[in-house]
């Protein structure tokens, strides 16, 4: 837990010239005067501070928790974490442990190119466009982590028939190859079992009358901890196979360890989480997507993600232009906030 008088030094930082926190180009009055009077509220009776998505983790800590302020200062818990529901039915409130690493890679062709009229087999646009189909066609190897083998034993028990068999049977040491191709085949259990790299843009030509000198797409990995940015990298060129492809980095990979499952985290989410949904499940999660966590792990502080936003896991729409969450889901997510960190608070 990060004591209140450590987050406060932090916040004096901050007002003193928020535009320092700034990191994603974002209004200052959007990224900043939302969240100040959150952390305000905190502060008072110098309480400890449970838990403060983004603004505290990425736009604070990333800025600060380097010398000279960087201090022993416990666990932090901070942005991240997933709660899932299907059919209307609550299932989980997640705990990320540990997240996968975002990165980007440009894959990029290019030609002399010419008139249109004049085609030839090196058009960059369909060299491309093959090493991009043959990338569909391909999975990275199963990965399992600590956290991953106790989420599908966990998550097991809330499942039926098949799922919950090929849950347990992916959970052991080692795992059963049948039932990894099953969980294999949707995309929730997928993207948890493996490094996932996806086309996201291509661009290419620049007039509809000439051949084009220039072909590119960007790749969008999601690395398993453990593995490297350079073995990822290494894997699309053989994938890709095409030595007229040349791929580099956009958004290089930042590392992060994972948090240890050990303590009380679990029981006090659990405990809280039911005061709300005595039906769900708490799990330990690792993030496919990407939070400020990674940035406090870094820094030496096991950190834990804790999410009590209910998201439709068979609607998915984050990043999405129509990206939406409920009302309800919203207040609740709160309520579950305020509670936890009222609730870690007096334990400490």
């Amino acid at each position: 837990m990060v004591e209140a008088e450590f987050f406060l030094e932090l916040l004096v930082s901050l007002l003193a010239d928020p535009t320092r926190f700034d990191r994603r180009s974002q209004c200052p009055e959007i990224g900043v005067g939302r969240k100040v009077g959150q952390i305000v509220f905190l502060l008072a009776g110098r309480a400890p501070l449970a838990d403060e998505p983004n603004f505290v983790a990425g736009h604070v800590l990333h800025a600060l928790v380097a010398d000279p302020l960087r201090r022993p200062v416990g666990d932090a818990h901070a942005d991240g974490g997933e709660a899932g529901l299907k059919g209307g039915r609550r299932l989980y409130v997640g705990v990320q442990t540990s997240e996968k690493m975002s990165m980007a890679f440009e894959a990029e062709v290019t030609d002399k190119g010419g008139h249109s009229s004049r085609p030839t087999a090196d058009n960059p646009i369909y060299r491309l466009s093959e090493g991009l189909a043959r990338l569909s066609k391909f999975r990275f190897p199963t990965h399992l982590t600590d956290t991953t083998r106790q989420y599908f034993e966990r998550r097991a028990g809330i499942e039926t028939g098949s799922t919950r068999s090929d849950m347990l049977a992916a959970a052991k040491t080692p795992p059963d190859p049948a039932a990894l191709e099953r969980l294999s085949a949707v995309v929730e259990t997928n993207i948890l079992l493996r490094t996932t790299c996806t086309a996201t843009q291509i661009e290419g030509g620049h007039a509809q009358n000439a051949l084009p000198q220039r072909a590119r797409a960007t790749l969008q990995c999601r690395i398993v901890p453990g593995e490297t940015q350079d073995s990822v990298r290494d894997t699309l060129a053989r994938v890709l196979d095409d030595p007229t492809i040349k791929i580099s980095v956009i958004t290089p990979a930042t590392p992060s360890p994972e948090s240890p499952l050990s303590g009380d985290i679990l029981p006090s989410v659990e405990k809280v989480a039911h005061q709300l949904w005595p039906e769900v499940v708490i799990l330990p999660q690792m993030g496919a997507g990407a939070s400020d966590s990674k940035y406090t792990r870094l820094a030496g502080m096991p950190s834990y993600g804790i999410d009590g936003m209910f998201d439709d896991l068979d609607d998915g729409r984050a990043h999405g232009r129509d990206e939406r969450i409920g009302i309800a889901a919203f207040d609740q997510e709160v309520d579950f906030t305020y509670r936890l960190m009222r609730a870690v608070s007096r334990r400490r």
